[in-house]
């Protein structure tokens, strides 16, 4: 096995409302948005999925996610880390799926969910939430 300590590449970063590992070990990304509109603040989005591909992953990587408020840089939440098993092999893609539940969003604007890998920065997927009177969540 050969070990690779260099940068993780980002391949794909989506947000979706979930993601489905099939019994062939192929993820679908289901429902692909980056708009959310609620009915009033605070609002509470009940699920939604961040799904990474990554190229050049090494064993024992930790990879988190941040959800941001881009208004006042606050961490809302973050997620407990994944690590890259011991006997990943680099030159494969390594798939980062987090699931999240019960997203306080005390606004409407721009938030984040932000990727890093042991701590480093690799990349962003944004959220924009506005409020649309009669919305029950919708990401339309």
């Amino acid at each position: 096995m050969t070990e690779f300590r260099g940068k993780p590449l980002v391949q794909a970063l989506l947000l979706s409302e979930t993601v489905i590992r099939g019994q062939d070990g192929k993820n679908s990304v289901v429902n692909i948005f980056d708009r959310l509109l609620v009915p009033q603040f605070p609002a509470t989005h009940q699920a939604c999925a961040v799904y990474g591909r990554i190229l050049d992953a090494s064993p024992g990587t930790k990879f988190t996610v941040q959800f941001v408020d881009t208004a006042n840089g606050r961490v809302v939440l973050e997620s407990p880390p994944i690590v890259v098993q011991p006997d990943f092999e680099p030159r494969n893609a390594y798939d980062v799926i987090y699931q999240f539940f019960a997203i306080q969003l005390e606004h409407a604007g721009r938030y984040e969910f932000r990727l890093f890998a042991d701590g480093l920065f690799l990349a962003h997927v944004v959220l924009n939430v506005e409020q649309h009177p009669g919305a029950g969540g919708s990401n339309r």
